[in-house]
């Protein structure tokens, strides 16, 4: 018996951590998705997507799919619906007589119509400009019934909160966890939306700059909808197809029709 190489393999399965369900809870559909890391990898363990008609169907779906797809546990970090957060960019100057929270929540009130009591708040620092005496972060609220409402959803779906995430927030920090492992300095995230995008700025860990536009990836399948004349499903499935990394064998016709898609899915 080898006592070292049996203590190896102790170790490496100490080493990998699996976190809790991504999940995204909108009205009538969901998506899951739970990642896991061991050393400098980051990897897929398991996803789903489907759609529900009420409560007693979700309740039922997410069982299968639980089951089905290869989660681990119940614990999920949970999106707010994005037309239920507001996001915005607060500059204040340092002072020596209040605290950062302080300085904060004084700008919200000024910015904000609902009474703050009344909401939940959490921010992040983005980088200042170089000299500047002002510092930036990027606020983002909610209406604290809103967020308790949905909490309960998910509750009485048996899935177990662990918290509340802004998405935006959430793949940027997933995307300087990679960038990280893989020592890139900067990265630039498009997060394409249903009725908005952001698109944010890393610089190694940190976040630099944070907007919010127009294009959204309803616009994209309305466009595709009428440029090719067909009903919203059938350009929601071909931008899907557009988009996958999927490669056809070589030689093969769905590999002609493929990049085909692509390319006519580009130029429109």
């Amino acid at each position: 018996m080898h006592l070292p190489k049996f203590a190896a393999l102790a170790a490496g399965k100490r080493a990998r951590e699996v976190g809790p369900i991504g999940c995204e809870l909108g009205d009538g559909q969901v998506t899951l998705v739970q990642l896991e890391t061991q050393r400098d990898e980051i990897r897929l363990l398991a996803c789903a997507r489907f759609g529900f008609s009420d409560s007693k169907e979700l309740k039922q779906l997410l069982d299968r799919n639980l089951r089905s797809c290869g989660f681990r546990s119940r614990r999920v970090v949970a999106c707010l619906p994005p037309e239920r957060v507001k996001l915005i960019v607060v500059n204040y100057k340092p002072s020596p007589e209040l605290d950062e929270v302080t300085q904060i929540l004084e700008l919200l009130n000024e910015r904000v119509p609902d009474s703050l009591d009344e909401c939940v708040v959490d921010y992040r620092k983005i980088r200042s400009p170089e000299g500047s005496e002002e510092v930036s972060v990027l606020v983002a609220i909610a209406r604290e019934a809103d967020a308790v409402e949905h909490l309960e959803r998910m509750r009485l779906a048996g899935l177990h909160a662990d918290g509340l995430e802004v998405g935006a927030l959430a793949v940027s920090r997933l995307a300087a966890f990679a960038c990280g492992r893989a020592r890139a300095e900067n990265a630039l995230i498009v997060n394409l939306g249903e009725q908005h995008s952001e698109i944010l700025i890393l610089w190694g860990r940190r976040l630099i700059l944070y907007r919010s536009i127009d294009c959204t990836e309803l616009g994209v399948v309305e466009r595709l909808s009428e440029g090719l004349g067909i009903d919203r499903a059938a350009a929601e499935t071909l931008l899907s197809r557009s988009d996958s990394d999927h490669e056809a064998p070589s030689g093969d016709a769905g590999a002609v029709t493929d990049a085909a898609i692509r390319r006519t899915v580009a130029e429109i």
